[in-house]
């Protein structure tokens, strides 16, 4: 019982929160916002803690685990130093919106709780097969549709140039793709090699019960 209200409360939190920063972005007049794979990525994620699919919640993880790393180093970076190692978090201690800093906060906790729920769901490894398939699927649909709504200046996934103003290689579109795939083919493979996120493991579940 407790496991299954842990679960279900993952789900409407994060559902909840990505809706919330699509809506803001939407109130602001940037509908484009929407398409962030950051607030995607917590709607699918707290959708697989509702029907209990730890492919849909990998999927998700497969996209974001590096980049969120990567965000949160440079947040915390910041804090210490005054300075960004990647350049990108930088917006953050830029932006004078309080709601707006509110909402980006979900860099900071929004892996945390994707890897909590992939193991309180933990759906057997032979069943997240196609997990990194849906993760190719998504980010390629997504490229596509921003590069036809063409609204470059806002940068949406980093899909018209580099998150991290160091880095301009080109040609960029194909420097983006062989990135995000050996990502999620990295961030899948490791998930997968993590005994902890197997339903065999009976030790862990009986804690939960």
């Amino acid at each position: 019982m407790k496991k299954e209200v842990c679960i279900k409360f993952l789900g409407i939190f994060l559902i909840s929160f990505g809706l919330l920063a699509m809506g803001y972005g939407v109130l602001k007049g940037e509908s484009i916002l929407v398409f962030w794979i950051c607030y995607m990525g917590m709607i699918v994620i707290g959708l697989g803690c509702i029907i209990k699919n730890g492919e849909l919640i990998l999927s998700q993880l497969n996209i974001l685990t590096i980049p969120l790393i990567l965000w949160d180093i440079d947040f915390i970076s910041f804090l210490i130093t005054k300075q960004t190692r990647f350049g990108l978090a930088d917006y953050f201690f830029e932006e004078s919106s309080i709601m707006a800093r509110m909402i980006s906060l979900e860099h900071l906790f929004l892996i945390p709780l994707g890897v909590l729920a992939l193991y309180l769901v933990k759906n057997k490894l032979n069943k997240r097969k196609n997990a990194w398939k849906i993760s190719l699927i998504e980010l390629t649909l997504l490229f596509l549709v921003l590069k036809i709504i063409s609204i470059s200046d806002k940068n949406v996934n980093c899909v018209f140039y580099s998150c991290i103003p160091y880095i301009n290689p080109e040609p960029y579109a194909l420097w983006w793709f062989v990135t995000v795939f050996l990502i999620v083919f990295l961030t899948d493979f490791i998930y997968k090699k993590s005994k902890i996120f197997i339903s065999g493991n009976k030790n862990a579940q009986q804690k939960l019960q």
